[in-house]
């Protein structure tokens, strides 16, 4: 499903190094904005600019889910941009020599019906596993929209949707997978014995006082959030999403895109 409330997040390396944002260069990046909103009929931008000398921009154009006008702490549905703290997880656990990503991952969790008992967890990692990808299944969306309020068990998606064979043999061919990162975000909690909301947060967010990001469905916020308009079924109209509960989405995306966060937030960890 597309988020027509655009989260943005521009590093910009360019001639501007050891240079100030200046008025008439942050008028430029608004306008941007603005141009970008007008083009492709989006409801709000919210960008972040960080320069090579660490001076910040932050910018908004547009509004809310509830009309509001966009502000720096806004919060937008992230989605696979969680697959990066995920991954970073991953490469933690590696340094500190509590597993291998040449480990099947079976070594730390049971067997998963239809995942491969061969998948490494680097296969997870580089989509190279051949898992299945559960939004793919026709049951998915529909299931979603039409029971908005279901809550999602972490890692219930597997269960509930990851119901075919992998599209190939693990390691002879390249295909993304949200699947994977499911199978990812339980191995971290079976390596840590702590929740997956909790290693990212003691791991990555509080240290980097990233203080408007939240694994949504299992963390409260009190943030106004962006919004959701989307074309799920292709009908070339677009449906206002924001008069129903996220519940199943967010919680559905478990360890795969189930992040809330702003784009100067996401930003700080680049």
């Amino acid at each position: 499903m597309k988020n027509l409330v655009l989260f943005s997040l521009i590093i910009l390396t360019s001639s501007y190094n050891h240079a100030q944002i200046d008025s008439n260069l942050s008028n430029q990046f608004q306008q941007f904005l603005v141009n970008q909103s007008t083009i492709f009929g989006d409801y709000g931008i919210s960008a972040t600019v960080i320069m090579p000398n660490g001076d910040r921009w932050n910018g908004q154009t547009g509004v809310d889910s509830a009309g509001n006008a966009l502000t720096d702490s806004t919060v937008f549905y992230g989605a696979s941009t969680l697959k990066v703290y995920v991954a970073s997880t991953l490469l933690q656990l590696e340094q500190s020599g509590q597993l291998s990503l040449d480990d099947l991952y079976t070594q730390y969790i049971a067997p998963i019906s239809n995942a491969d008992t061969s998948i490494t967890i680097r296969q997870l990692l580089n989509h190279t596993s051949g898992n299945f990808n559960f939004v793919d299944n026709s049951n998915y969306l529909p299931s979603i929209i039409g029971n908005p309020t279901n809550i999602f068990a972490p890692g219930a998606a597997l269960t509930s949707f990851f119901n075919q064979a992998g599209y190939f043999t693990p390691g002879t061919d390249w295909r993304y997978s949200n699947s994977n990162y499911v199978i990812l975000g339980l191995i971290i909690e079976s390596v840590t014995g702590n929740s997956l909301q909790s290693e990212l947060r003691s791991r990555f967010w509080t240290p980097l006082n990233m203080s408007h990001t939240y694994l949504c469905g299992f963390e409260t916020y009190t943030e106004a959030v962006g919004g959701l308009w989307g074309d799920p079924f292709s009908s070339g109209t677009l449906t206002n999403y924001n008069n129903i509960s996220h519940d199943a989405l967010l919680t559905s995306g478990w360890g795969t895109m189930s992040i809330v966060s702003t784009p100067s937030d996401e930003a700080t960890f680049v």
